[in-house]
């Protein structure tokens, strides 16, 4: 019975640290769209308008390319390094948010990013964690 549990204690670890990815994640592994389900705990309704989308594709140097909506489209480079994105700044098109919310939102990411934020690819979830908010994304 000790065998038995012993085992399977193991294998659950084993199966824990291959789902999740934070310091070990290269640009390559977030290459793809995401969609945003949840933001501060709170799950994001959906809207007839358009996705709440992150998408990442290989950019200059070892920076990758971001770009996505949440009230404005945005779009820029950002760094990667030890499981923690960073960017100098995203640009954006600025255009009026009449949701309040998503214009919140939009504050909460850039300061994230501009911070540092910390980032775990678990399956096909990807956490962004920063200036005391987190962002939850699925693989589209």
């Amino acid at each position: 019975m000790k065998k038995i549990l012993l085992s399977l204690l193991i294998l659950t670890s084993l199966m824990g640290c291959q789902m999740t990815k934070s310091t070990n994640l290269t640009p390559a592994d977030l290459y793809g769209e995401y969609e945003l389900v949840q933001v501060d705990q709170a799950p994001i309704e959906k809207t007839l308008d358009r996705a709440m989308t992150l998408s990442f594709e290989q950019g200059v140097a070892d920076n990758l390319k971001v770009y996505g909506v949440l009230c404005n489209n945005f779009m820029g480079q950002v760094a990667l390094k030890q499981g923690k994105i960073t960017s100098q700044g995203l640009a954006s098109t600025r255009m009026s948010c009449f949701r309040e919310k998503e214009a919140t939102m939009e504050n909460f990411l850039n300061a994230m990013l501009e911070e540092g934020a910390s980032l775990t690819l678990q399956s096909t979830t990807l956490t962004i964690e920063g200036a005391g908010h987190k962002f939850v994304y699925k693989k589209r």
